[in-house]
């Protein structure tokens, strides 16, 4: 059972939370605090999944709590629930709220947005590998990719769709404003999966503001590392990238949010190893001593060090933050066909999974002998998401009749 401590500091306000979470009781196990100091006290006392907090506060408000329980129990997955503008709440919160929910907030949308994101612990099993993602609030960018960040956003003739060209081209500013966009504060029945529709959404001046006063963006600080070149893995994330968006296109031509899907998720398909370079460096090298001692291959090293591979890492981390479904899964199996081929079921080739793991086996080939080998091995996996798709949809337009 999902325990949730729930916080606000009108009692009238959590009484008629309770009464209508009382449906609810089988499912989650919901607390209620009056203001911050009392929850603070509540779970120092015992253990939640959850903490879903208002904004707006007297004393420690919303975000100055959000920050306690970060530092005190980094394992809780924290929720910001709030009325004001977006420009002020976004920025008071941007690195202490996991996800962001606008006031009012009907019960559905709160139920959905607290079981997805507790659903995403099938990622990690390891609580404490759970606890350092879930304490991360920005992914370090390449520095030239920074500075022409910095010299946009200074520069008064700049577009928002100039910006958004530059984010697109960068794994840790790509995922933050997805997650921020993504938020419930600009009212998107859809996910954005776009990094230039993401910065639009934001727009110009949210994104200066942010990153101004809250640190949105910030260049790598290099810590010397053995076999880990920040350069090489963005590198590879662009080219993966861009072969991912092309066969989505050549897949489905008038498909925009699928091509949009692909395009992302190849740019995010690797942030699990940023993650581990930069925050379980002594994780990363032990991996690297593993596959040379063993002689297996890193995701299997991963698995055997972390108890997950970098792809379930990002995938947790990139969920957590409340990128679209289609990017987060397409992250989570671009290393097993197998689970590529179980997604594909029902959507067959017209997968952002399929896109990113042909992409990435692509990128990976370093002679055009390996680039054959790869790219007949994958016609083959196409050829039989494809065959999955027609067979389903022969088998529902066989019951289709029977329906009517």
């Amino acid at each position: 059972m999902t325990r949730i401590l729930f916080v606000d500091d009108e009692q009238r306000l959590l009484d008629g939370l309770r009464r209508s979470l009382y449906s609810l009781r089988g499912e989650w196990h919901a607390e209620f605090a009056c203001g911050a100091a009392e929850a603070l006290k509540v779970v120092e006392s015992r253990p939640f999944d959850v903490i879903v907090t208002d904004m707006r506060m007297p004393g420690i408000d919303g975000s100055a709590l959000l920050q306690l329980v970060r530092d005190a129990h980094p394992q809780v997955l924290r929720i910001m629930l709030s009325g004001q503008s977006e420009d002020t709440a976004l920025i008071r919160s941007v690195g202490v709220a996991h996800q962001y929910l606008s006031k009012p907030c009907s019960l559905e949308e709160l139920k959905s947005t607290v079981n997805r994101t507790v659903s995403l612990r099938r990622f990690l099993q390891d609580p404490d590998i759970r606890a350092v993602v879930s304490q991360i609030d920005s992914l370090p960018s390449m520095p030239q990719v920074y500075l022409e960040v910095v010299e946009l956003i200074n520069s008064p003739y700049t577009s928002v769709d100039q910006l958004g060209a530059v984010i697109a081209k960068d794994m840790g500013m790509c995922a933050k404003v997805l997650q921020l966009a993504n938020s419930a504060f600009f009212g998107h029945r859809q996910r954005i999966s776009s990094p230039g529709e993401a910065a639009g959404t934001l727009g110009f001046n949210m994104i200066r503001s942010l990153s101004l006063a809250a640190n949105l963006f910030r260049a790598d600080d290099p810590v010397p590392l053995p076999g880990f070149r920040l350069d090489a893995l963005w590198q590879h994330s662009l080219d993966v990238s861009i072969l991912a968006h092309r066969i989505a296109k050549s897949i489905a031509p008038g498909d925009r949010n699928f091509h949009d899907e692909a395009q992302t998720a190849g740019l995010l398909h690797d942030v699990g190893t940023l993650v581990i370079a930069r925050k379980l460096p002594s994780g990363y090298l032990a991996v690297r001593e593993l596959c040379s001692s063993k002689r297996i291959e890193v995701v299997d090293a991963e698995i055997e060090i972390f108890g997950a591979s970098h792809a379930a890492l990002g995938a947790y981390m990139l969920a957590l933050w409340g990128l679209p479904d289609g990017v987060v899964e397409a992250v989570a199996s671009h290393h097993s066909a197998e689970r590529v081929a179980e997604r594909g079921q029902g959507s067959g080739a017209k997968c952002p999974d399929a896109a990113v793991y042909c992409a990435d086996v692509l990128a990976h080939a370093k002679s055009e002998e390996e680039i054959e080998r790869a790219a007949s091995a994958l016609a083959g996996l196409l050829r039989q998401l494809t065959a999955s798709a027609l067979a389903d949809l022969a088998h529902l337009q066989r019951e289709e009749p029977q329906k009517a």
